[in-house]
Order: structure tokens, then sequence, then C-alpha cells
């Protein structure tokens, strides 16, 4: 009995996600990864897609032009860094602003302006470059973080000063 509800839950699942591929755009269930409402989805059941479908190459390019790591990490999800994750093992730049923003600020420096202690770890453990330099001040990671702690303190960007002690 418990076997044929397992069964029927995983059909209906799949069923699910086949009907959700074929109507939805991939460009929209990242968005709702990253924390845009789809009725009646959340953020890990929208990521629980690209786990059993994998991230496009049509994705990736929209990625790379459009939205950057910098974007990515920026949503308040847990699973914007399991996207992250899966994009830069696709070969995303860890290092690649939001180009759509205007701005084009680099990753790094992005999460000390947000104040995001959280994707600033976890860009440093995962390879970011911290001497790219915003070109807005000309300055890399470690001096925008100076000069920015220096105008408005916090407690997370004191504890991202640690990181490049």
């Amino acid at each position: 009995m418990i076997k044929k509800i397992i069964g029927s839950a995983i059909a209906l699942v799949l069923t699910f996600t086949f009907v959700i591929k074929l109507s939805i755009s991939e460009e929209r269930i990242m968005l709702c990864t990253l924390g845009s409402d789809i009725l009646f989805l959340d953020d890990r059941t929208c990521y629980s897609y690209f786990s059993f479908f994998g991230i496009s190459d049509e994705l990736q390019q929209i990625v790379k032009e459009e939205y950057g790591i910098s974007a990515i990490l920026s949503a308040n999800t847990k699973t914007r860094f399991n996207l992250a994750d899966e994009l830069i093992n696709l070969g995303i730049d860890i290092n690649s602003s939001n180009p759509a923003d205007g701005l084009n600020i680099p990753p790094l420096h992005s999460t000390i302006v947000q104040d995001d202690l959280i994707a600033f770890d976890w860009l440093l453990t995962n390879g970011a470059d911290a001497h790219i330099t915003y070109h807005e001040t000309g300055e890399n990671a470690f001096e925008f973080l100076n000069n920015t702690y220096a105008k408005k303190p916090t407690a997370n960007r004191e504890k991202m000063l640690v990181f490049f002690e």
C-alpha cells in the first residue's frame, strides 16, 4: 500500500514537472527559484525542476547576457546558492556582474553593498577574484569594503573585513 502511494506521488510529481516544462519558460522557473512567485510553487519546488532536467544552454546564455552571478546571489532564497553552484559548474563566470542593471558591479562588491555576508563568504569560498576592480570606483573588493565600511559600518561588513586579514 505504501509503495503504491509513493509510486503515485512520484508519478504525480514527474507529470507535474513535465507539464511545467512545457508551459513555463526556464527563465521564469529560474526566477521562481530565486523567489519570484509562480502560483502554487515555492523556490525549492522550482529548483527541483533544474535538479531533474538540468539547465539548458539557452538559459545559460540568458544568465550570461542578462543576469550574471550577481543577480542570482542577490535573491533572498536558500536555493540561490544551489542554482549558482550549477551555473558555475556549467561555465558561468563566478566574477560576472549583472549586465542588465547598468552598474556592472562585480559580485563581491555587490555583496558588500547589499551587506550580504553569506553570499560574500560563498563567493570567496568558491573562487571569486577579490582583485577585480569596480570600474566606477577603481577599487578592488578590499578597498571597496574599507571605504564602504568607513561610510556605513555594519556588523556584516566588519566580519567581511576579517576575510582579508
